[in-house]
């Protein structure tokens, strides 16, 4: 399970990581309270740095020395709920809970993620997203698996504005897709692991193609956020079931709905001439 504490830890520095930064920050969140029983050498072959780049790095986070970090990241690791059951998708929920107590609880900490949101992003990224979007003159919205769901979900959304939008569900038809793209298109990726094979291949593509690249992502020290131009981090605590994300996908898509919004509103004449073409069109489907 990747560690709370570490990731709000390293969040308010990782704008400014060098590359090394990056992957002592990429290994210690995968080891997680697995570093209190290593020393600074072990650390370092393992991450594959020296002694003195793990040492700056915990400095540089305000501990005086390996060692205190080490202390910290154990007292801050609750083993009280380190289990084998591999259904816990929230930390509050216990194997013991009614499925009204599991109702409660999902409820109050989807409440509680979604306030923290608004304290993942900048107004300077809202800015220049919005920026990318109105000088680009086509939209497009890819993810693979669970992240496909919220790239439909924003394509659908866009569709409504006066922008061209495009979805493509299947990988091979999504390399095509990317390979006619250019300077004018502007590309969302999801992707909460960040690491995914096929939208980091995508972003290859896309870069070298000098397309305007926007990741909203769970890691934002992944491969992927390499190849953007404006990364949005969507950060949820989720155990054990990280691979689901089940409330990431709210997370998301919540997010998708702020910049969907702004763009209404920035230009809210062509877009509502837009919004009333479509809801005519769909009229048909009522006769």
């Amino acid at each position: 399970m990747m560690s709370t504490f570490l990731k709000n830890l390293f969040r308010p520095y990782s704008n400014e990581y060098s590359k090394t930064e990056k992957k002592i920050a990429k290994y210690l969140l995968k080891i997680n309270v697995e570093v209190s029983t290593k020393t600074i050498r072990e650390l370092a072959d393992e991450v594959g740095v020296s002694k003195t780049a793990i040492f700056d790095f915990v400095k540089k986070h305000g501990f005086a020395g390996f060692q205190d970090f080490k202390i910290a990241i154990a007292q801050n690791h609750d083993f009280s709920r380190e289990t084998s059951a591999e259904l816990v998708a929230f930390p509050e929920i216990l194997t013991q809970d009614s499925a009204y107590t599991i109702a409660q609880k999902v409820i109050r900490f989807s409440e509680s993620s979604i306030k923290d949101l608004i304290n993942t992003f900048t107004e300077e990224q809202l800015t220049e997203i919005l920026k990318l979007i109105h000088t680009s003159e086509n939209l497009h919205f890819i993810g693979q698996g669970l992240s496909s769901v919220i790239a439909l979900d924003s394509y659908h959304k866009f569709t409504r504005t006066k922008f061209n939008s495009n979805y493509v569900a299947d990988y091979h038809m999504q390399l095509s897709h990317v390979a006619k793209l250019g300077e004018k298109d502007c590309v969302f990726l999801f992707s909460h692991s960040g690491e995914s094979k096929e939208i980091v291949n995508l972003a290859k593509i896309l870069k070298e193609r000098n397309v305007n690249i926007i990741v909203l992502t769970g890691n934002e020290m992944g491969e992927l956020a390499r190849y953007a131009k404006i990364t949005l981090v969507v950060d949820s605590v989720e155990s054990f079931l990280e691979s689901e994300s089940l409330l990431s996908r709210t997370l998301y898509i919540t997010m998708m709905d702020i910049i969907y919004i702004a763009v209404l509103y920035s230009d809210e004449d062509q877009n509502k001439d837009s919004l009333q073409n479509i809801r005519a069109a769909l009229d048909y489907s009522k006769t």
